[in-house]
């Protein structure tokens, strides 16, 4: 089952945004800029750091769907779009993306006639894409929808397979995939069919080699409906869990921070779009545990975690007949809505596909709008401040060092902290370079931060400076 995007001709505003974010509990997410960088739909982002991304979606060609990417470059703003290959003149789909390195892989499939599509693999090296087409076995929907590698010599993809010709012998597919150089892949397909049942996988994160979770939905069985699926691998085989808390639903999103700590979100069975409510399922290492939040008309289509239970879901919210963006934010099982900017001019509507997060303050989102009434890529930017280095990394007990700063968001009258302690003399070249002094401090290793009115930079090992000097701890010295 893909998941369909509906773009709104009209939007009538967004949903209201109840309840509040506990007063224990920090920002996720932060503040964001929306933009509409280029025709065609959103599908994914994956980013290495906080100085290089990769975009992936489709735009619409001559003869039929072409599918595009980008590296994106946040620092600096900067985008450079690519094409890959285009494998069939009726149609190309491009739905996940991982990458590790210098490499991206991405899957999706390719029209092979009226009735068949066949698995397709890209793999993006420094030299360019190479596209691979995946065999079927038989005649029907053939789609992967995810991919994650947790490593060169293990990626594994999600989706469907077709095991007849009828829709009801289209069943999950796990695809392994094995890189070769210069962008060669070895491919081995596993369907999971269940007796009576049509199922579709559609998320899939491997946070190591011997632990990966994927997750979709299944139909039949005693019930009849639809039900989330999931399943776990240990690095030798699959095995399907068992889901509480929940009666019905589709899971669309899946992000494990570490083999006991996984979020999957989703949306229930609604008759109609006000009815449908969004799921979440969490994993803590023992059981898998679901809940619906009480927002109507909210579907989740993807989430990102950067810390245990500490993540990012995106989706779309309904207004009438329109759909709008949506955000939550979750700490430890807390979800709150995050309140998003207006969308750029001659924008309406849309939903946001695909997040990732690098910390707390730096997710970005990745969707697709309605802009003058064409389909356009909709990107969410955050302005949250993050350092990327720290130089010199250490100085004297008595302060008074010359330290540069290079990062993304700076602004004028940002506070910068050693520690607890605030450096008076701060001096903001740019968004990402400011240099400032060193203030007087014990003897100790302390943390570099950054504030600005978006936020406060994320602690992280580049933002290490240490003070030296033969003053005993505790003792400061005289600035």
């Amino acid at each position: 089952m893909k998941r369909l995007l509906l773009l709104p001709a009209l939007v009538v505003g967004f949903l209201p945004l109840l309840g509040t974010t506990p007063a224990s509990a920090g920002p996720v997410g932060g503040s964001f800029v929306v933009s509409s960088p280029f025709p065609g739909t959103g599908e994914a982002i994956a980013c290495k750091s906080t100085a290089s991304c990769v975009l992936l979606g489709q735009t619409l060609g001559r003869t039929g769907v072409l599918p595009l990417a980008g590296k994106w470059t946040p620092v600096a703003v900067g985008l450079t779009k690519s094409q890959p290959l285009s494998r069939s003149p009726i149609g190309n789909q491009v739905n996940g993306l991982s990458c590790f390195g210098e490499t991206c892989v991405d899957v999706g499939s390719v029209s092979n006639g009226v009735t068949t599509t066949l698995h397709r693999v890209d793999v993006l090296t420094p030299t360019g894409w190479k596209a691979t087409l995946l065999p079927a076995a038989h005649r029907g929907a053939n789609s992967l929808y995810a991919i994650s590698c947790a490593s060169p010599a293990l990626c594994l993809a999600v989706g469907t397979v077709a095991t007849g010709q009828r829709a009801s012998q289209t069943h999950s597919a796990i695809v392994s995939l094995s890189l070769g150089q210069q962008g060669t892949i070895t491919a081995q397909t596993v369907s999971h069919p269940q007796t009576g049942t049509i199922d579709s996988m559609t998320s899939i994160s491997c946070p190591t080699v011997s632990f990966c979770v994927a997750v979709g939905t299944t139909f039949g069985g005693p019930g009849h409906q639809w039900m989330p699926l999931v399943e776990t691998f240990d690095g030798a085989s699959w095995t399907q869990q068992t889901v509480g808390g929940l009666a019905s639903g589709y899971l669309l999103g899946v992000s494990c921070y570490s083999p006991v700590s996984c979020v999957a979100v989703g949306s229930t069975n609604g008759l109609t779009n006000a009815t449908t409510r969004p799921i979440v399922v969490a994993f803590s290492g023992t059981t898998w545990m679901g809940q619906v939040l009480n927002r109507s008309g909210v579907a989740l289509n993807a989430i990102s975690c950067f810390g245990p239970l500490v993540c990012m879901a995106v989706g779309s919210g309904s207004v009438g007949l329109a759909t709008v963006p949506q955000v939550f934010s979750d700490q430890g099982g807390s979800w709150n809505p995050t309140k998003m900017p207006t969308l750029t001019s001659g924008s309406s509507g849309g939903e946001w596909r695909s997040v990732t997060c690098l910390n707390a303050n730096q997710c970005h989102l990745f969707g697709t709008t309605t802009r003058h009434g064409l389909p356009t890529v909709l990107l969410g930017t955050p302005t949250g401040p993050n350092l990327r280095a720290v130089t010199p990394s250490t100085g004297p007990v008595t302060g008074g060092t010359t330290v540069q700063l290079l990062g993304i968001n700076f602004s004028r009258g940002m506070i910068v902290r050693f520690g607890t302690t605030v450096a008076r003399s701060v001096h903001v070249h740019s968004s990402q370079v400011a240099t400032v002094i060193s203030p007087a401090h014990v003897a100790a290793g302390v943390d570099v931060t950054v504030t600005t009115p978006y936020g406060t930079s994320v602690i992280a090992p580049v933002d290490a400076f240490t003070y030296l000097g033969p003053t005993s701890p505790g003792t400061l010295p005289n600035p």
